[in-house]
């Protein structure tokens, strides 16, 4: 995959991460949302393979981002199991920003 800026949804990455199987990880960002009960424990699913830890936003390293310090990441929690995650950057010298 070839991306800028990617959100991602219902996303597994803490004792596997799954976002290193769609891209190079050593060119891309994560910044990643963990609920704050995991789904599949929540919801007692005994399949092995699944798993959701939360959301992500990937953004992809380059000339485009001027620096991670110029990122800001934000969590808000809407229930135990779901979440969503927000960015501010300065994007190809735009800045776009969360709302204070």
């Amino acid at each position: 995959m070839n991306f800028d800026i990617a959100g991602f949804q219902e996303v597994s990455f803490v004792d596997y991460n799954q976002l290193n199987d769609l891209f190079e990880s050593e060119e891309y960002i994560q910044f990643n949302a963990e609920s704050q009960l995991n789904y599949k424990k929540a919801n007692q699913n005994e399949d092995e393979k699944f798993n959701i830890d939360g959301n992500s936003i990937v953004i992809k390293k380059g000339p485009k981002i001027i620096s991670e310090g110029d990122v800001k990441f934000q969590v808000i929690h809407l229930s135990p199991v779901r979440n969503c995650c927000m960015l501010s950057i300065i994007f190809n010298g735009i800045k776009v920003k969360l709302k204070d």
